[in-house]
């Protein structure tokens, strides 16, 4: 096997050919997309050789900051999630700053769908979840 240890995962770097790498044009709206959990900032170079533009959940707890990856692929890397669920669990003041610090920016840039990081857990109560809705439709029918 040719590849590394990503997570304790063996990457085989013999799957890249399998992607259809270079087969999409830039006009083309096509999405391949990655669900990876844990931290995924060392295998996008990777993933966007071969030929993957997206991924989601994005989990903050690994280490995973949208903004930052926008930075850093302005225009070749689509991302869902981010919204750290933990904010949510906290409560509104909390979801207040997890939303101002980051859709402001990834909205206005594009190629990114707000979406909570890896799934609802039951710890967040619903008047939470509730705040979080209706926040981030605000920030969306700004974008509109």
């Amino acid at each position: 096997m040719i590849g590394f240890a990503y997570e304790n995962v063996p990457v085989n770097l013999d799957m890249i050919p399998l992607f259809p790498a270079k087969t999409i044009s830039e006009d083309d709206q096509c999405l391949i997309v990655q669900d990876s959990d844990g931290d995924v900032r060392l295998i996008i170079p990777l993933w966007l050789e071969a030929g993957v533009n997206a991924t989601f959940p994005l989990e903050v707890i690994a280490g995973n900051d949208a903004v930052e990856l926008r930075k850093k692929y302005p225009k070749d890397l689509r991302m869902v999630g981010n919204i750290d669920k933990f904010a949510l669990i906290e409560g509104r003041e909390a979801i207040d700053e997890e939303l101002e610090r980051k859709l402001p920016y990834l909205l206005r840039k594009g190629g990114y769908l707000p979406a909570i990081d890896h799934g609802i857990p039951p710890e967040i109560p619903f008047e939470h979840y509730k705040h979080y809705m209706i926040r981030l439709k605000e920030y969306l029918d700004v974008c509109i």
